[in-house]
């Protein structure tokens, strides 16, 4: 076995659902191996899926694969946060600085992590949307009210 994982396996299948597996068929090798260009079906595929992951150059290649994975994820949710505290900072619309804020203060209050902030539509008890005070303008930011408007 090679133990450079890093250099791409010899067997071009294998290789091709290695990657496969480590990216948009996480969790899915069934999938992974359907991609790759495998055509087995069934009882058949799960017992190959089952013995690529018994082969410890696929299971090591698909650790590396994740972890580079991992790495471009953590630079992303880095980025991510640079943009939006430099809309907060310049954006023009009082609606967009404020939504930038509440999606920097999830991110923040939930452990610093893009990916474990709350999606919309999960309403789940402990995730409810924080109010905020004092904001008159429509979501669209269609408007920007400097003063609060009566009815």
């Amino acid at each position: 076995m090679d133990n450079n994982t890093s250099r791409p396996l010899k067997n071009r299948r294998k290789e091709k659902f290695c990657r496969k597996y480590a990216e948009e068929f996480w969790g899915d090798p069934i999938g992974a191996l359907r991609a790759a260009g495998f055509l087995l079906k069934g009882e058949k595929a799960v017992n190959f899926a089952g013995m690529l992951f018994d082969d410890p150059e696929v299971r090591a290649r698909i650790v590396y694969l994740r972890s580079c994975r991992s790495e471009r994820s953590i630079a992303d949710e880095s980025w991510i946060k640079e943009l939006l505290v430099e809309i907060a900072t310049n954006a023009l619309k009082d609606s967009d600085r404020i939504r930038a804020l509440v999606n920097l203060a999830k991110i923040v209050s939930e452990g610093g992590s893009v990916r474990n902030s709350r999606k919309d539509g999960d309403h789940t008890p402990g995730n409810e949307q924080p109010l905020l005070p004092g904001f008159e303008g429509p979501p669209d930011g269609e408007k920007n009210y400097t003063t609060a408007q009566t009815d």
